[in-house]
């Protein structure tokens, strides 16, 4: 099956007017959107902090779109038990700006974070069954400590894990880089990519940031993505969707091979 998995990363009380400009963005386009919530201390605000804010999710939820468990502070942290190599550790904190949470840490802290994260979230009703770190970066210890901590999937830049398999999907994620002198062209390639896939029959995940909706040429080029999606009719899924329909693949190929046998 070939789809289309639109995904609104940094959704927190402090980014709160984007995530709704984003949303509607997605919904004006026939889709629903897997919403990454930072529920820890993010701009200074906590999920648990604004009762507005998390109606707003609950109402988001009831019209089809997924509430995933993105992080605990979603910035940088480190983790004396477990000292990634150094020319790792500064890839990691350039190429996502400081908010690789998870890129170095070691299976107890991995779980301690994540475990923070999934209270947060089941405190205010909701029960997530996957984890995208921040910055899609995950230590090797913090796949194990996810599964752990009773998370269904995860996701990194370039695949979609079933953590009670360890089935990967390859399923590519194409993101905007705003505040950046590539920007411009950036945006370009994310509706070129995009645009390739949707009219070859491939998969893709468009991955979308509160910052975007600050630049006009990223919020034109979020609509113009969007739109190839649409037209090509590719499948919008969440990412629980997602599991679900491969794991039901999964079972009915077995079945099969039983029946055979």
């Amino acid at each position: 099956m070939t789809v289309a998995i639109v995904s609104i990363h940094d959704v927190a009380p402090a980014s709160h007017a984007e995530a709704m400009h984003l949303v509607a963005q997605v919904e004006e386009h026939g889709a629903r959107a897997s919403l990454l919530v930072i529920p820890g201390p993010w701009r200074d605000r906590r999920l648990g902090d604004d009762v507005e804010f998390v109606n707003w999710l609950h109402d988001a939820r009831s019209r089809g779109h997924e509430i995933v468990a993105h992080g605990w502070e979603h910035r940088a942290a480190d983790d004396p038990t477990a000292r990634p190599h150094l020319g790792k550790r500064l890839t990691e904190r350039v190429m996502t700006r400081g908010c690789a949470e998870f890129s170095g840490l070691g299976r107890i802290e991995a779980a301690r974070r994540a475990s923070l994260s999934l209270g947060a979230l089941r405190e205010q009703g909701f029960a997530p069954s996957g984890f995208v770190a921040p910055g899609w970066s995950l230590s090797p210890a913090s796949f194990q400590a996810l599964h752990d901590t009773g998370f269904e999937y995860t996701t990194t830049r370039l695949a979609v894990t079933d953590l009670a398999t360890s089935n990967s999907m390859a399923i590519p994620a194409v993101c905007h880089r705003p505040r950046s002198p590539l920007s411009t062209f950036a945006a370009r390639m994310v509706v070129a990519i995009v645009e390739s896939r949707a009219r070859d029959g491939r998969s893709v995940r468009l991955a979308l940031h509160p910052d975007d909706v600050h630049d006009d040429r990223l919020d034109s080029a979020t609509s113009r993505a969007l739109r190839a999606l649409r037209d090509a009719a590719l499948t919008f899924v969440t990412y629980d969707e997602l599991i679900a329909s491969h794991r039901a693949l999964a079972g009915a190929a077995v079945s099969a091979v039983e029946d055979v046998r």
